[in-house]
């Protein structure tokens, strides 16, 4: 038992240790995979370095069996200070074939796509994004999670 604890335990150092640049990462869950075009999905966050570099993704996972070949989004954020920033990103899921861009097996499939690169944080403190989809659908189906990640800036040429 011992043992087996002990390998627990050095897993987890290992992928926290590979991982060490990210800085937040969150997924929001739609019910019955199903997206209602009402529903925002809200993250809060915490930034602590507003002098460090970031990079954001939104990620998205989908079924096999989702309708459209792109995921339109309309992000805002709102920063310390309530300061709001608004944006419309068109996060492409597959290719012009249909054969789907993320990684996944089966019918779930993971899409890390990049919404902003080398940015930083104007001030520390709490940060509040909000997602809602753009798709022209009340009720947009096949979409299971939305999340946000956000990574410090990798400057080894490597991202």
């Amino acid at each position: 038992m011992r043992n087996a604890i002990s390998i627990v335990v050095l897993f987890a150092i290992g992928f926290s240790a590979c991982d060490r640049n990210m800085v937040y990462d969150q997924y929001k869950n739609m019910p019955e995979e199903q997206w209602h075009l009402d529903s925002l999905k809200t993250f809060e966050f915490t930034i602590d370095d507003s002098l460090a570099i970031y990079n954001m993704f939104i990620n998205v996972r989908n079924v096999g069996n989702y309708p459209f070949s792109n995921l339109i989004v309309f992000v805002e954020t709102e920063l310390p200070g309530n300061r709001l920033l608004k944006d419309t990103l068109n996060c492409v899921l597959a290719d012009k074939k249909g054969k789907w861009l993320g990684s996944g097996f089966g019918s779930l499939w993971t899409s890390k796509v990049p919404y902003k690169f080398h940015v930083r944080f104007p001030r520390n403190g709490n940060y509040v994004v909000d997602i809602q989809h753009g798709m022209r659908k009340d009720v947009l189906k096949g979409i299971t999670d939305i999340g946000i990640r956000i990574e410090k800036a990798n400057y080894s040429g490597k991202e």
